[in-house]
């Protein structure tokens, strides 16, 4: 760096403190002018490009030698350092110290969130799962890969967690989650804790939740499940066995569709009349073409034994293709999301986005009517 730079370097590392210039302050701009406000002072500055182009570079990168790639010279350069520092002399700006901690009326808000308002606890039983989904996070091809674990939660950790939240929350209707992993490795544990819960809050009115891919599903387990007066259970199915086998597998890349209708089938035996208000169907929907989503839809219409009204959600696949750490609202990613969000039309709701425009083109065939059907048959989160 040139000798006649360096001064300015020092002086903003003693800004920096706690290692981020972008905490200090944010630019903006109107249809007319650039302006930027301090979050220190609360006082807001119209600013010029050349300015405006410094306090750009410097609150995505946090690092001063970003300046020296904008197209201006060493005269603009040191102009605008020597008006900028001036100002933080004058006017005691770009000096907000780090926060350590929140305070406020937001953070009772939290507080009380966190304790007495919550409604749910979701006990982790398992990192371990007998399948190994092409789209889960813990599969090699995801952008955020990360091994499967080989722990498993302990009953006195599982106590700890259900007693502060049963003893904490004063809401009327309270929900204990099983998940995994895939929960059923670990049932002994879920009958442990429903059995706790029984003996020590009989009082409160607890529903019992579980997301299972149902591989594992017995009739044995399909009955005690039954048997509780409310334990919801959502089943991972992702449509025929083409669809469902394509990303679902074991461990040993076979399909696990038909294992999975079989502990479906289970329950919704076990379960009875109750099937429809304690069971849902969770689909994954990893290719968003027209033929697959009315493929999936005709495999759900045909399942004579599967309760008509049964509660069905969806989620979308994750397409990121490869990992990368979140660097804040500041970061390269956000800005693609966001220019992403404006200019895709399928972004977020490529089903919702499909089912519509057929509506809105006019026709009235059979295939729009079943198209909207499924739209509001099923939930798309």
């Amino acid at each position: 760096m040139k000798e006649k730079f360096k001064n300015y370097k020092q002086r903003f590392l003693l800004l920096l403190k706690d290692g981020k210039f972008s905490r200090l302050g944010r630019n903006f701009e109107t249809t007319n002018h650039k302006y930027y406000y301090d979050t220190g002072t609360g006082k807001v500055f119209q600013i010029n490009d050349n300015l405006n182009a410094i306090l750009t570079a410097l609150i995505k990168t946090n690092n001063f030698d970003s300046i020296f790639e904008l197209s201006l010279d060493d005269d603009a350069l040191l102009k605008v350092l020597d008006e900028m520092f001036d100002t933080v002399d004058e006017q005691h700006i770009l000096q907000a110290p780090p926060v350590l901690e929140l305070y406020g009326p937001q953070v009772y808000e939290l507080n009380e969130g966190l304790t007495s308002q919550r409604t749910q606890v979701m006990l982790e039983l398992t990192e371990k799962c007998n399948m190994r989904c092409k789209y889960c996070i813990y599969h090699s091809g995801n952008g955020g890969y990360r091994e499967f674990g080989k722990n498993d939660m302990t009953f006195e950790v599982a106590k700890l967690a259900l007693d502060q939240f049963l003893v904490d929350s004063q809401k009327e209707e309270l929900y204990v989650s099983f998940y995994g992993g895939e929960p059923l490795l670990r049932f002994d544990m879920i009958k442990m804790c429903v059995e706790y819960c029984t003996e020590m809050y009989p009082n409160k009115n607890i529903r019992y939740t579980m997301t299972t891919n149902a591989t594992l599903m017995t009739e044995a387990i399909a009955s005690y499940l039954a048997s509780l007066p409310q334990a919801i259970i959502t089943v991972s199915l992702d449509g025929p066995e083409e669809v469902h086998d394509k990303y679902r597998v074991f461990q040993d890349n076979t399909g696990t569709f038909q294992r999975t209708m079989e502990g479906l089938k289970k329950l919704v035996d076990a379960y009875g009349e109750r099937a429809k208000e304690c069971l849902i169907i969770n689909t994954v929907i990893a290719e968003y073409d027209e033929e697959t989503l009315i493929k999936v839809q005709g495999f759900f219409d045909t399942l004579d034994w599967l309760p008509k009204d049964i509660m069905h959600t969806s989620s979308y696949v994750d397409s990121a293709k490869q990992a990368s750490d979140y660097g804040g609202v500041d970061s390269e990613k956000e800005e693609k999301i966001r220019q992403y969000a404006k200019a895709a039309e399928m972004n977020y709701n490529p089903i919702g986005t499909w089912g519509t425009r057929k509506f809105m083109n006019g026709n009235s065939s059979e295939i729009e009517i079943e198209s909207l059907h499924f739209l509001n048959d099923y939930e798309f989160a």
